[in-house]
């Protein structure tokens, strides 16, 4: 009964911030932080896209709060949850969730006390979503292993730490 109400209230606050639906990666900026996370972790984002800016903003949010190791955790069970919700749990991948919230995290490491917004001014190479393609083959990321933990790269090395 919680669990539904929480739904439905992330829902409206995703509504009120982001308008209705429109469409795969849209990026709700003017909802606030806590109100972003708790619809992203009670999946009420879904509708309304979430695109590869909305994953950074989480895992800078999951970051900053929580530290690395944490963040990724957190990340992994609402990106599960996304791709279930979604009809597509096979879609999920531990390597690009590790590697995402990896980067992200090494580079605030560097700047912590940025906003979002400045963070990606400063460190605008994270906006490419085809970033890893550098790093990873296709068949890499689409295998078994690594769609079901952080594997290292097959094509050009990673910062330490960061899978």
């Amino acid at each position: 009964m919680l669990a539904v109400a929480a739904h439905q209230a992330a829902a409206r606050t995703v509504a009120d911030s982001c308008g209705s639906p429109i469409g795969a990666g849209s990026y709700c900026e003017r909802m606030d932080d806590d109100s972003f996370l708790a619809a992203f972790e009670h999946g009420a984002l879904q509708q309304h896209g979430f695109g590869h800016r909305d994953h950074l903003r989480m895992a800078w949010l999951y970051a900053r709060q929580h530290g690395q190791a944490e963040a990724v955790r957190r990340a992994e069970a609402g990106l599960r949850a996304l791709a279930a919700s979604h009809g597509h749990p096979e879609r999920y991948s531990a390597t690009r969730t590790g590697v995402w919230v990896g980067l992200v995290a090494r580079h605030l490491r560097e700047a912590p006390d940025l906003t979002f917004e400045a963070f990606l001014a400063r460190f605008p190479a994270l906006l490419d979503a085809r970033l890893l393609d550098a790093h990873y083959s296709a068949d890499l990321l689409a295998s078994e292993a690594g769609r079901s933990r952080c594997v290292g790269p097959d094509r050009r090395p990673l910062p330490a730490g960061v899978c």
